[in-house]
């Protein structure tokens, strides 16, 4: 599914963890994020589930570990940049859902699809 489609379906990126994630490079990388996640089903109803993001074509990323975030974030920033390339950071410097230069465990990619597991 599509960012748009995700958002429609009430799917939340928040307040949740970082399961695994693994780095393929053949003619050009990809980065598959696995995360649990909630959806919201009605008011004040909620199920879990685990989200597949899957970051083709990556052209940059970056994660130092000054501080430990084990797996788990509270926010995350998920922008598309003015050269339509998808900007995600796990590990954002505020909660403005803007890229900035302190972020952390950033992601920068041409193609974003989402997969519910």
């Amino acid at each position: 599914m599509t960012l748009e489609q995700l958002y429609v379906e009430n799917y939340s990126l928040h307040d949740d963890a970082i399961l695994a994630i693994q780095i393929e490079k053949e003619e050009v990388v990809i980065a598959k994020i696995k995360i649990s996640t909630n959806q919201t089903i009605k008011k004040r109803k909620y199920r879990e589930c685990k989200l597949l993001i899957t970051l083709s074509n990556v052209v940059e990323m970056y994660m130092f570990d000054e501080k430990e975030i084990l797996g788990y974030y509270s926010d995350l920033t998920l922008v598309q940049l003015e050269n339509k390339y998808y900007y995600i950071s796990f590990d954002p410097y505020g909660n403005a859902n803007e890229r900035n230069e302190n972020d952390n465990y950033v992601f920068i990619a041409e193609n974003l699809e989402f997969v519910e597991l």
